[in-house]
């Protein structure tokens, strides 16, 4: 299951949750639950406008769209229904072509998708995830066995400039990460079937790109490198 998929699943989670806390009077939890709702729905934007850099100008036309089908419902003089249903009109012409346009190219994330196959059927020996080339911050996944290890090196150089936070170290163990004895690598082992280890290690990847960091701060210093 991707980030995306369970960003979903969270939300859809998190609705039913606000529905039965207001139901039961519990308004205080049902508060909660929408501040949480409002953390995973920013989650949800940032990766959808990824996939599709109009994201955000395709739903606010859609939405716009469904207000003024909404005002066609009211009771105005047939000159007003007139004007709405020529806005629509308008509207859904620009939402068709936008859905023409290109949308943000997926070069990077099939590069990746077909490197980590790679390591996975023990055709090549690891891949190097460049986060910040600038700072010597990367992800290596390597082949471990039946599975894969990604390593994190360069911890304290990296806390010492702040680019890693003692808040990161604790989201690092809450994803299975292990911190080593020198305390300068984090380790994360997976010895799984093939099927499921390409999905568990991209969705690693996107949580600690997308969730422990913001990904903007990545922007413009980041490769990937194989590692021979």
């Amino acid at each position: 299951m991707t980030l995306l998929h369970e960003l979903e699943k969270e939300q859809t989670n998190l609705k039913r949750l606000i529905d039965q806390s207001i139901r039961d009077g519990e308004y205080l939890m049902a508060h909660y639950h929408s501040e949480a709702i409002g953390l995973v729905n920013r989650k949800l934007q940032t990766l959808r406008n990824l996939d599709d850099k109009n994201y955000d100008s395709k739903k606010m036309i859609s939405q716009l769209i469904r207000q003024s089908e909404l005002q066609l419902e009211q009771e105005y003089p047939d000159r007003m229904k007139d004007h709405f249903k020529k806005e629509i009109e308008k509207l859904k012409l620009e939402l068709e072509e936008l859905e023409k346009r290109e949308k943000v190219s997926v070069r990077k994330s099939v590069i990746l998708s077909e490197n980590l196959n790679l390591v996975l059927s023990r055709k090549q020996r690891g891949i190097r995830i460049v986060l910040k080339k600038s700072a010597n911050f990367s992800l290596e996944v390597r082949r471990n066995r039946l599975g894969v290890k990604i390593l994190i090196r360069n911890i304290k150089s990296l806390r010492k400039n702040y680019l890693i936070t003692d808040e990161n170290i604790q989201h690092f163990y809450a994803l299975g990460f292990k911190l080593s004895k020198g305390e300068n690598t984090l380790t994360l082992i997976r010895n799984r079937s093939k099927e499921n280890l390409l999905a568990e290690i991209k969705t690693i990847i996107s949580k600690i790109v997308f969730e422990i960091f913001y990904f903007k701060e990545f922007e413009g210093d980041t490769c990937i490198e194989i590692i021979k």
